[in-house]
């Protein structure tokens, strides 16, 4: 009584769900002339709704005035668009790499890389996250590579080490002991949310593994550690490690939670949409990676997703940086 009839509340949440349902699956993002895209669709509007762009901090286009740069405050409540708020393109650039290898195993544990590896040379391999296939070490220690494995959730040291191969018993992120269910989370975590540490863990970032281990050059940087790979891309870019040269290739499996973003495959480019609020600026992130001086020699989906990607970049001295970012609605 004194309510809105039910029949005109039903007619309008299926109206507005047909309408959601109409504008995300016709959605084409615009590509623009440069070979890396960035796509802003509209100004964010942060928790006290005023527009925000930080033009100054590209990888935090959504922090009010940048505080908290790069990780942004939690929305107050998860958006579902009617539009995506914002999409990159990642594309694999010709020219580069003469010749891309996979080593270790064909499926998920493989890895593409550029085949650069030279006879005599000083060769580091760090590899980050191994769980039961350590098969990518194996083929880099093969090649002459001192190896070096990470991960916190195994005991493999017996199996593992070599004399040229080494097992730490510690995780990458955010330098710290944490206690049972208190590692840093980003959606999925170890093994797809079934997982979190029951035991302690040991991270570190990768600038106090550098310094431990004395290394000032890394050959390869793989980082397969289920979400929590975007603290370490946090850490890279702000350190400015990856416009160094200290880094020849990293290589990534990138995580995206379905609810929150879209993938769609181009052949030789992936496009990734944002299609809810995170807590997290994954496409600003991105940009900050393409703005680098790291170019991306191959892309793949992970074997059997399609929410997770494999992405190859290699150190080029001679890309411009700082030019793929193209910011807010019509830019």
């Amino acid at each position: 009584p004194g309510g809105i009839p039910r029949r005109y509340l039903a007619i309008g949440v299926t109206g507005g769900v047909l309408l959601l349902w109409f504008a995300v699956t016709n959605y084409t993002p615009t590509q623009a002339a440069s070979s890396d895209t960035v796509l802003r669709m509209e100004p964010v509007q942060s928790n006290s709704g005023t527009p925000t762009s930080c033009p100054s901090c590209p990888m935090c286009a959504r922090c009010p005035g940048c505080a908290s740069c790069p990780v942004c405050a939690p929305p107050a409540q998860t958006r579902v668009l009617s539009e995506p708020l914002a999409g990159i393109t990642l594309r694999n650039q010709p020219g580069l790499c003469n010749e891309i290898l996979r080593l270790g195993s064909a499926g998920d544990g493989g890895w593409n890389i550029c085949n650069t590896y030279k006879s005599g040379e000083k060769c580091v391999v760090y590899s980050f996250g191994i769980r039961d296939d350590f098969s990518f070490d194996v083929a880099n220690e093969q090649k002459g590579c001192e190896v070096h494995g990470f991960d916190p959730s195994v005991h493999i040291e017996s199996s593992y080490n070599t004399p040229k191969r080494t097992f730490h018993l510690f995780g990458l992120g955010p330098t710290g002991s944490y206690g049972p269910g208190k590692a840093p989370f980003r959606w999925p975590g170890a093994n797809y949310l079934k997982d979190t540490n029951s035991d302690t863990w040991e991270l570190k970032s990768i600038s106090d593994i550098r310094k431990t281990l004395s290394h000032d050059r890394i050959k390869i940087l793989k980082i397969d550690v289920e979400g929590a790979e975007w603290f370490s891309l946090i850490e890279m870019l702000s350190s400015g490690l990856l416009n160094s040269g200290a880094i020849e290739q990293v290589l990534f499996e990138l995580h995206f939670d379905p609810a929150r973003y879209k993938l769609k495959d181009n052949g030789d480019s992936v496009t990734i949409s944002q299609i809810a609020d995170d807590d997290m600026d994954y496409i600003g992130i991105l940009s900050g990676l393409l703005s680098s001086k790291m170019r991306m020699t191959k892309w793949q989906w992970n074997v059997g997703s399609t929410c997770c990607i494999e992405v190859s970049f290699m150190y080029d001295p001679n890309h411009a940086t700082a030019t793929s970012a193209i910011y807010g609605k019509g830019a």
